[in-house]
């Protein structure tokens, strides 16, 4: 864990949130319901993110995006929002409350800081949680690789897997996307970056000294051979 992690925690962990990704995952639960039962009023579309509706006077839109529900499918839904639990928990248990809340913290905040950008150069800034949610499963594939789900609750497949294919969309959609779009990936990764860019680094040179090792050491041994 980074040294500025520490120190920040240090100073301001108290005011983490315990159990953060359970009331995330309500307020998705609850805004699909509601938009479910009540579809004249709307309040799907009262969350999303809009830099200029956020303007226009609805600053509430920079925080309830993030309980915009991933989809409109009812079977969907509940096998998301129980897999976003899942993997929040985890994570949450594996890092702590603090670092768990400074992760999606920091990839919330991306994501408007992105909004804003898009909006200042494009003129339109509308910004969804997909991205950030993404995040997080890289995160928990990164940390718990060998975990196994199972896919389509029959075929067990491991989550470093499932972690490549994130990342592979995560490609994908960069390519695909609008500007956006790629706001929004360009966010998420430097948050995972932030997180994750040091223990890569770190792999990468132990991964390089150990082949040089190796490599010097067969060097050695072909000058003893007869």
């Amino acid at each position: 864990m980074r040294k500025w992690i520490y120190k920040l925690e240090n100073k301001i962990g108290k005011v983490a949130i315990p159990n953060l990704m359970n009331f995330i995952v309500i307020g998705m639960f609850v805004v699909f319901a509601s938009n479910l039962i009540f579809p004249d009023f709307g309040i799907w579309n009262k969350c999303y993110f809009d830099v200029e509706r956020v303007m226009q006077g609805e600053v509430w839109r920079v925080l309830t995006f993030i309980f915009c529900p991933p989809n409109n499918s009812i079977l969907w839904i509940v096998i998301s929002l129980l897999f976003y639990q899942m993997i929040g928990s985890a994570l949450e248990n594996e890092w702590g409350t603090f670092r768990f809340n400074l992760y999606y913290f920091i990839g919330w905040l991306g994501t408007i800081l992105a909004g804003i950008i898009i909006y200042l150069t494009a003129g339109y800034g509308i910004m969804s949680n997909t991205y950030l949610n993404m995040s997080l499963f890289l995160a928990f594939a990164v940390i718990f690789p060998n975990h196994e789900v199972r896919l389509f609750f029959v075929l067990p497949v491991k989550v470093k897997w499932l972690g490549l294919v994130d990342a592979a969309f995560f490609i994908f959609q960069f390519i695909s996307e609008g500007w956006a779009g790629k706001a929004a990936i360009i966010a998420a990764i430097l948050n995972f970056i932030l997180f994750f860019g040091g223990d890569f680094i770190n792999r990468i040179r132990d991964w390089m000294s150990y082949s040089k090792t190796r490599r010097n050491f067969k060097q050695t041994m072909n000058k003893y051979r007869w």
